[in-house]
């Protein structure tokens, strides 16, 4: 298996060879975040990309259920509740 790393978290990284592009797939979430690129500087780029677009929308979306929210490197991100 290929590994990338970008700013401590990492990706699966395979070749698709019905797109003819690299595909990328950010370990440790549930769901699915996959990222293509031409080339592994283009994929570096989409892998930053799509993991700060995932940080963005989940702070957002458990931040305003009261929660606090801690980023993990290698399994995605950790929800702390704030209630009793």
């Amino acid at each position: 298996m290929n590994l990338m790393t970008v700013d401590g978290y990492h990706a699966k990284i395979e070749f698709d060879e019905e797109t003819d592009q690299f595909r990328g797939e950010i370990l440790g979430l549930s769901g699915g975040a996959d990222f293509y690129g031409s080339s592994p500087d283009e994929l570096r780029r989409e892998f930053k990309s799509h993991w700060t677009s995932f940080l963005r929308s989940a702070r957002s979306k458990e931040l305003s259920r009261g929660n606090t929210f801690q980023a993990n490197s290698i399994f995605g991100f950790r929800l702390n509740s704030m209630r009793g």
